[in-house]
């Protein structure tokens, strides 16, 4: 991974897991919340924290962390999100993948050739799932045991998607920024949320199941 570690605001990421708290998230993701909200904040630059208010991050991490709950071996989880209120009348690109070389420049670049992008916040979080998929265990980025794996969360903040057309539009694009996510050759599936996310791709390796 060739990103710039950006600058570390430990006082944002107290504050936000404060909110989390306040805000009644359940007992057995205030463990996880803490990892994440350490991870995610030290991705953000500087520039970056007035984007939203305390409240508001808590809101993007709490729902970037149950996004992130359920992710099959071997397929990335990509989504586009138009918050009701805040970022700047933005949509939200979220991935969740394995942790690869250049993932974040390849990325941003294939997406710059189709959207604005206004901000990228790029964690990489140490996570143990079952066979599944599911999330057993989100760790600290020093826990080496074997079961654990690294993950890359993209997080772009973009031109307002309108509409769920304009959102699939983006993703299958010629240059499609969700190719640019590994080497090999993906199928997608489109899955429609019926809440917050007007686009929700799950990407398969070409020849799996």
């Amino acid at each position: 991974m060739n990103a710039i570690h950006a600058v570390n605001d430990h006082s944002l990421s107290s504050v936000v897991f404060e909110e989390l708290k306040n805000a009644g998230l359940p007992p057995e993701r205030l463990a996880e919340a803490k990892i994440f909200c350490q991870a995610f904040f030290a991705r953000l630059t500087g520039s970056d924290i007035e984007l939203h208010t305390p409240a508001q991050w808590a809101e993007l991490v709490a729902s970037l962390l149950a996004f992130a709950q359920q992710r099959p071996p071997g397929h990335a989880v990509v989504r586009v999100v138009n918050p009701e209120q805040g970022s700047a009348g933005r949509s939200l690109l979220q991935v969740v993948t394995d942790d690869m070389p250049f993932l974040i420049d390849t990325t941003s670049m294939v997406l710059s050739d189709t959207v604005q992008i206004h901000a990228v916040i790029h964690p990489v979080i140490t996570v143990e799932r079952d066979a599944s998929g599911k999330l057993l265990q989100l760790c600290d980025e020093s826990d080496t045991a074997p079961a654990r794996r690294p993950e890359s969360v993209m997080h772009f903040e973009i031109d307002r998607v309108a509409d769920e057309a304009a959102s699939t539009r983006l993703k299958f694009a010629k240059g499609d920024p969700l190719r640019a996510l590994a080497a090999d050759e993906y199928e997608t599936v489109v899955d429609t949320s019926p809440t917050t996310a007007i686009g929700h791709v799950t990407l398969t390796r070409g020849g799996g199941g």
